[in-house]
């Protein structure tokens, strides 16, 4: 499969960071290319040199160069001490704003962390950057850059003794986004967590209305993007009160994405519910089973597992009833019935009178979750007054909790679906135009 980086134009102007952080402090001003010598510290420091725009690989880069599926540094080193560096195939966002990167020397280790200012754009590519090291004694060093888009790969980190060796280069292998095999197929997908959110962190959080779930529920919102990334949220995992590091399996096969937590420790005599958000690199669109594997789950509880479609339905949300401890469940059916009652009253709320001009700020979504399958009804709304992103999911959550208010409680109905209005605007309002109110 050809791997689509979406790169901006190549005449895309980027603003590039000159000056790296020093190792020690600079007691006055330098040029980046020729230091002259008195000038500066007394001891060795870095700058950035600068870097290319998104390399398209239909030409060679100057210099060193290397397929698309390895990451490389390569150096020189003079007898008056100055080290060049180039750090090849560097992953960054396609529209990183400025690039900079903290150069740290400390003995014989010599640390390159990069950063970006914006990532602006909904994709990654691969960048060229420059440093430049002054009044660096020979010797045996290591050279090590701490990257932004690595997941949970080897560090690109070379020892080289610069005396017998002025020049020379060392790669290290990536398989997954932005990265890419040179003949364009596709790398193999590859998980990480991103954060975690502790149970009592959580609980003194408010969260506003609507978008968190009850305690009786397991929950997972997903979106999918351009980069071929799916990002995953885990609301109301159960975990350890004190589970130390929290980490996890992850693996896609045969179009099932499994995600298998797990705990270091279990230090306290207590469990309770955690976030926890995960991004999966390298996932095709397509239609995949997600399956959570869960520490603490009563095997009579619902699983967390949930069908997805990232070519037709990018984001969504999908629950898992839970009445066991860490989670817990004391609404009778009625209450249950009255949680939804609020959360659509809100929702309606939200969406107000729909006041429009014109028929482009008119829209409509998917409401509410049938015991047979597919909407109640749909809701029109205006993008005048309603951001479309919170609406969605929003109403997601109400979805996801019907969905779970069905199965815990046996609800049934009939299998006819809503007919898909025609949103446009009608006498300043947002409406059906094939149902308008009368």
């Amino acid at each position: 499969m050809k791997i689509s980086f979406d790169t901006p134009p190549c005449t895309r102007v980027l603003a590039f960071s000159a000056l790296a952080v020093l190792a020690v402090c600079c007691a006055g001003s330098c040029d980046n290319e020729n230091q002259p010598t008195g000038i500066g510290p007394r001891y060795p420091y870095g700058v950035l040199l600068g870097a290319t725009g998104c390399k398209l690989f239909a030409e060679p880069s100057e210099g060193f160069d290397a397929p698309s599926n390895r990451d490389c540094v390569a150096w020189t080193y003079a007898t008056d001490g100055t080290l060049m560096l180039k750090h090849v195939n560097a992953g960054f966002n396609c529209c990183p704003g400025e690039i900079t990167a903290d150069i740290t020397i400390s003995g014989n280790a010599i640390t390159i962390v990069e950063h970006e200012r914006m990532g602006g754009c909904r994709c990654l590519c691969l960048f060229d950057v420059n440093y430049k090291v002054f009044k660096l004694p020979a010797g045996t060093y290591t050279i090590r850059f701490v990257e932004l888009y690595e997941i949970d790969d080897p560090p690109l980190a070379v020892t080289v003794d610069l005396a017998s060796n002025p020049t020379g280069s060392f790669c290290v292998p990536r398989t997954h986004y932005p990265w890419h095999d040179p003949d364009g197929s596709q790398a193999e997908p590859a998980g990480r967590i991103v954060s975690t959110l502790d149970c009592g962190t959580k609980e003194a959080a408010t969260p506003a209305f609507g978008q968190s779930f009850p305690r009786d529920m397991s929950c997972a919102s997903y979106r999918y993007g351009d980069d071929n990334v799916l990002r995953i949220t885990h609301e109301n995992a159960g975990f350890n009160c004190c589970a130390g590091a929290i980490s996890a399996d992850i693996s896609v096969e045969n179009g099932v994405i499994t995600i298998a937590e797990r705990e270091d420790r279990s230090d306290c005599d207590c469990a309770c519910l955690w976030d926890v958000s995960y991004e999966i690199a390298n996932v095709p669109p397509g239609s995949y089973t997600v399956r959570f594997v869960e520490p603490y789950r009563n095997a009579e509880d619902e699983a967390l597992e949930f069908p997805i479609d990232l070519a037709s339905a990018p984001s969504g949300i999908a629950c898992a009833g839970r009445v066991r401890y860490p989670w817990t469940h004391d609404r009778t059916r009625e209450e249950d019935w009255l949680l939804l009652d609020r959360l659509r009253d809100f929702i309606l709320g939200y969406i107000g009178s729909a006041p429009c001009s014109g028929d482009g700020e008119c829209r409509h979504i998917a409401f509410g979750a049938k015991p047979c399958g597919g909407p109640w009804r749909y809701l029109v709304y205006s993008t005048r007054n309603v951001d479309p992103d919170l609406l969605a999911d929003i109403v997601s959550r109400h979805n996801a909790v019907n969905a779970v208010f069905n199965r815990r409680w046996r609800a049934i109905s009939d299998c006819s679906l809503p007919p898909v209005p025609r949103a446009g605007c009608a006498l300043g309002s947002c409406v059906d135009l094939d149902n308008p109110p009368r």
